[in-house]
């Protein structure tokens, strides 16, 4: 009887130590959204606020903002450029696409921002989905509004 017992020691140490890891790895992947995306909330004033500071302009699809464009005169660039600003911050994190791009010798490019869901002011929370769908709607009103054009709109 006494040589079962440290056997039953050992399975019960055993079973606490998957039931612990077991528990580790539900909390895990319950907390996995919060360990992906780190989004920079802002309200929309605020943030409009900013963007003017540092010579941005709402980019919306006419209702619901997507996103931030430099402000220039229509037709003075070459082209242009949507910017994803990947998971962390707010697309006026990336204002640097903009002095990079925008003034470029002879191929100035009007740059997007896309800014996704949940990211900034704008509404909804972070996912994989929602990023990949996130620049759709600037994509169709950047159609829109130079629909008509010489240039076609690059998504």
């Amino acid at each position: 009887m006494a040589a079962g017992r440290p056997l039953r020691l050992a399975f019960a140490v055993l079973a606490a130590l998957a039931a612990a890891l077991s528990l580790a790895a539900v909390l895990l992947w319950l907390a996995q959204r919060r360990l992906l995306y780190f989004p920079e909330r802002s309200d929309r004033g605020e943030a409009e606020q900013r963007a003017r500071r540092l010579g941005l302009e709402p980019w919306t699809d006419g209702v619901e903002l997507v996103g931030w464009r430099a402000r220039r005169p229509p037709g003075a660039a070459r082209g242009r450029l949507v910017v994803l600003h990947g998971n962390a911050g707010s697309a006026l994190d990336r204002r640097y696409f903009v002095e990079a791009f925008g003034s470029a010798a002879g191929a100035a490019l009007d740059v997007y921002l896309v800014e996704y869901p949940g990211y900034g002011p704008r509404d909804g929370a972070p996912s994989a989905g929602l990023r990949h769908e996130g620049p759709l709607p600037g994509c169709r009103a950047g159609r829109r509004r130079h629909r008509g054009g010489s240039r076609r709109y690059p998504c």
